[in-house]
């Protein structure tokens, strides 16, 4: 199996550098894009993948990005951050999309870097454990010291 990838679309680095450390402690590969033609071409297939997309919603390219990812790489796990202060029903709104074009997770402001963490290492267990299992969904027995509990 590849090195799982923490790939993050954002306009800036601020997302990157909240996740930055989470990832190197890892081992994941982090990938970062500023333009969503370059975010398209990082997915990888059969690659463990843990998506970051901060949604500007000014435009619909996040949305528009976000579902070209599930498209692709349906078995990645998407995030999109909005750093943008919003109504309850804009909140709802922006959800939903994210949520109907394959997001996992939609957050909003205040963002932390534990926050940031805590979802990324929830959704690494989920994307880990998949790519782990045989064809039929159950888990491949790894016999690998440390890999598994004595009884």
């Amino acid at each position: 199996m590849k090195a799982p990838l923490l790939l993050i679309r954002a306009p800036d680095d601020w997302l990157a550098t909240q996740l930055r450390d989470w990832a190197a402690d890892r081992k994941w590969v982090v990938r970062t894009a500023n333009q969503w033609g370059a975010f398209a071409a990082a997915v990888a297939p059969r690659r463990p993948c843990v998506a970051f997309v901060q949604a500007e919603l000014t435009t619909d390219a996040w949305a528009v990005a976000l579902a070209d990812l599930h498209r692709r790489h349906p078995d990645a796990a998407a995030v999109v951050v909005s750093d943008t202060k919003l109504s309850d029903d804009a909140r709802a709104s922006v959800t939903a999309t994210a949520v109907d074009l394959g997001a996992r997770y939609v957050l909003f402001p205040p963002l932390t870097r534990q926050g940031l963490e805590d979802v990324a290492s929830g959704l690494a267990e989920v994307v880990l454990a998949r790519a782990t299992a045989a064809p039929d969904g159950d888990p491949v027995l790894s016999l690998r010291a440390g890999d598994f509990e004595s009884a």
